[in-house]
């Protein structure tokens, strides 16, 4: 018996950095909308590089996040997880 695997209800891409990597991994999102058709597709970025992403047809969500600095930094991956739980 072939079975095939479950089609995704959610996508998450993670790129928080390197804009650069960024502008060349957004044809990536109309291959995996053309094959998820009916997945949410988000993508977790740092703050400063959302814009780049804010008007793409192609995806649900973008998730504008600024990595913390130095200490203190519990609290705020405690945050994102909780943010990104829907994705799971």
């Amino acid at each position: 018996m072939n079975s095939r695997p479950a089609e995704p209800r959610s996508i998450l891409i993670v790129r928080l950095s390197a804009m650069g990597d960024l502008v060349f991994t957004t044809p990536l999102l109309s291959s995996l909308r053309a094959r998820f058709p009916q997945a949410r597709i988000c993508w977790l970025v740092r703050k400063e590089l959302a814009p780049l992403l804010a008007e793409d047809p192609d995806l649900h969500e973008v998730i504008a996040w600024t990595p913390p600095k130095g200490h203190g930094w519990l609290p705020h991956w405690r945050s994102l997880r909780k943010q990104l739980q829907p994705y799971q």
